[in-house]
């Protein structure tokens, strides 16, 4: 065997084992990407709730009002509107 074919042999070899390297990156890749779909799609479902829910319990505007708990309620919903604009 002269040089020529062990550096081919070594060079394939080498190939083979970056190419399968690269194929499990690509699959951990998709299925990071799936489990991050899925929890924005949770946080997004949370945050809709959370509003939807903010909103039925001020549903006579009584929290709005100008003590402390009205300032708190109104940040909080202030907060979750734009969480619910951004997702």
């Amino acid at each position: 065997m002269n040089a020529i074919e062990i550096i081919l042999g070594v060079s394939l070899i080498l190939n083979v084992i970056l190419i399968i390297g690269a194929r499990n990156i690509l699959l951990q890749n998709e299925e990071l990407e799936d489990t991050l779909l899925e929890t924005v799609m949770d946080v997004q479902q949370k945050v809709g709730t959370a509003y939807q829910t903010m909103q039925d319990v001020d549903i006579r505007g009584s929290f709005e009002s100008d003590d402390e708990v009205g300032a708190v309620f109104t940040e909080l919903k202030d907060i979750i509107e734009k969480l619910n604009e951004t997702i």
